[in-house]
């Protein structure tokens, strides 16, 4: 399976954005669920997860309808299921970061399978892999997991910046604690946490134009030291593709053309990375160019002689015609910050 975080840093920019949000994308507008790391923290299902009649019936019916859905999707074949269950000594599930791996192995099958398929495959997996109330517990998990991934797809998207990344990764962490709880939390999202918590710091010293490089390297070096020792090699593994989009935003800041950076990222990291950022810059400056051109119209709107109501009658045609209901959610983002930043003392 791909590794998020090296993903993750393959696109980040010369301000090091922190694109977490690829980890956390809603669960019906994706193909492919990110799959995370082995952890070692395990927790037992607490009382409050006891689960009804109701919910064993349902999981039964799931399970069986599983057994019946034959061979696994082509892109699963030839691989070993991700991750790991576990039951204590009573027979009660063990929440881990390895249950969680073994949703997401499942998952990524969507679009070669529906959802309703996929969450019979892995009821009839609990079945086979775990005690009866275990499994039925880690059926009840899943439904809290599934609930939470759609929820996010309520949330507005971001604009594209650290600082409306930072504010979207708030709010998803509000929401996926509400939701999952501490506990569940705690065993499905610790190491990713303490990865972000360690990228939202980085950036704010790459922003701190008061220290000097050395300084910078110096406190970066204590914030890794802080990091389970796993997770602080494969960050520190990681460099070279930083240093990369450092460099490519010193170019740009040169004059450098796309073919240069091209060349650049391709004799740092190969020509298929140099590809995908090529093409992921293309993308960035289309959505750039539409946004611009939306906003000068918005622009005639709102200085137009048109009432309030009308204006924002106006606005809302505008917004639907130029872009999808899913980037509307993002240049609400982009509007709400421009309106904050002109409201600033």
């Amino acid at each position: 399976m791909k590794n998020p975080r090296i993903q993750t840093f393959l696109f980040l920019t010369a301000l090091v954005i922190v694109s977490l949000w690829i980890l956390m994308e809603p669960l019906l507008e994706r193909r492919e669920i990110t799959v995370a790391r082995p952890s070692t923290s395990v927790l037992p299902v607490q009382a409050s997860t006891a689960v009804s009649a109701l919910t064993r019936d349902s999981f039964a019916r799931w399970a069986e309808r599983g057994a019946g859905l034959g061979a696994l999707p082509a892109s699963l074949t030839g691989t070993q299921v991700d991750g790991a269950l576990h039951a204590d000594a009573n027979g009660n599930l063990l929440l881990e970061l390895g249950l969680r791996r073994v949703f997401d192995y499942f998952l990524a099958t969507l679009g070669e399978e529906s959802l309703e398929q996929i969450r019979a495959r892995i009821a009839h997996y609990l079945q086979q892999h775990l005690p009866s109330t275990a499994a039925v517990q880690a059926w009840d998990v899943l439904n809290r997991y599934l609930h939470y991934k759609n929820m996010l797809a309520s949330l507005p998207g971001h604009d594209g910046t650290y600082d409306g990344m930072r504010a979207s990764l708030n709010l998803q962490r509000e929401l996926r604690d509400s939701l999952l709880g501490p506990e569940l939390v705690s065993a499905f999202y610790l190491e990713e946490d303490q990865y972000a918590d360690f990228a939202l710091q980085h950036v704010d010293q790459l922003r701190d134009a008061e220290l000097s490089a050395a300084q910078r390297q110096q406190r970066t070096e204590v914030l890794l030291s802080t990091l389970p020792e796993e997770l602080r090699t494969q960050i520190q593994a990681t460099g070279v593709p930083l240093q990369t989009e450092q460099q490519v935003q010193l170019l740009r800041d040169q004059g450098a053309s796309a073919s240069e950076i091209w060349q650049h990222r391709e004799q740092q990291l190969g020509a298929d990375a140099a590809d995908r950022l090529a093409r992921l810059d293309e993308q960035r400056a289309q959505w750039q160019q539409r946004y611009d051109a939306y906003r000068r119209a918005l622009s005639a709107i709102e200085s137009s002689a048109l009432d309030e109501a009308d204006k924002a009658e106006e606005i809302l045609r505008l917004r639907a015609e130029q872009f999808t209901p899913t980037e509307q959610k993002r240049v609400d983002a982009l509007d709400r910050i421009a309106v904050d930043a002109r409201t600033e003392p």
